[in-house]
């Protein structure tokens, strides 16, 4: 199915349920979430870095986890639901040494955050749901200008991308009730990190279509929602 016929069949269903004349109720949801990516290219800049860079005494960290924050609303129809939701997580990467020439201290910092817009729908059965998300989801990656606090842009790619999760619910009272999510993070398109490469490695020799990335997110969301259930 294309990318045009998904999107069709997706807002569909949102419409269908939209105008179905049964019980509905409007939630705000807040949440922590936790991001394991697919950052196997990315991680083998920073080894290239590591392994080339004279002068380090702390090297780059594998990146691997982002941990941020989860807020929207859920319109929710009898045991189904419609979702809008704002994701942002984030981590920083720093390399550190002192150049075996001038004898000068350095860092190197890069800071990733991971953010998207959605919009799901969600099935619950008592204790137990499932869900699914069109997203567009933003990866940014920034490093300091020099030794001060402002910051540069390295890259920023925008693309979408689905999400399929299991719901775990606990009703909490009248107020408020809380959901774990696990969920996959799947991108309709690769994202290039050359950009990454031509920062950190002086006069590379690799070529760009050598750095697309199929970024892949495992995660888990602790969701709270307010209001009777």
């Amino acid at each position: 199915m294309t990318k045009k016929g998904i999107l069709k069949y997706f807002f569909l269903l949102v419409c269908i349920l939209y105008t179905s004349e049964v019980f509905s109720q409007l939630n705000l949801k807040i949440g922590y979430i936790t991001n394991y990516i697919n950052s196997d290219i990315n991680n083998q800049i920073f080894d290239h870095y590591n392994e080339t860079k004279p002068g380090l005494s702390s090297t780059f960290g594998k990146l691997h986890f982002l941990h941020g924050i989860q807020l929207g609303l859920r319109y929710k129809i009898n045991m189904a639901a419609i979702e809008f939701t704002w994701e942002n997580s984030s981590r920083s990467r720093m390399a550190i040494g002192e150049d075996p020439i001038t004898g000068a201290y350095f860092d190197k910092n890069l800071f990733y955050k991971l953010s998207s817009y959605s919009i799901g729908l969600q099935n619950n059965f008592g204790a137990f749901g499932y869900g699914a998300t069109i997203d567009s989801r933003t990866l940014r990656v920034q490093t300091n200008i020099g030794s001060s606090e402002d910051k540069r842009e390295i890259l920023s790619d925008t693309g979408l991308s689905s999400k399929f999760y299991l719901s775990f619910n606990v009703d909490s009272g009248d107020f408020m009730s809380m959901s774990i999510q696990p969920f996959i993070q799947i991108p309709w398109e690769n994202v290039n990190l050359f950009n990454i490469e031509n920062e950190l490695i002086d006069n590379t020799m690799n070529m760009e279509d050598e750095f697309n990335e199929n970024l892949i997110v495992f995660g888990l969301s602790i969701v709270f929602y307010n209001g009777a259930q």
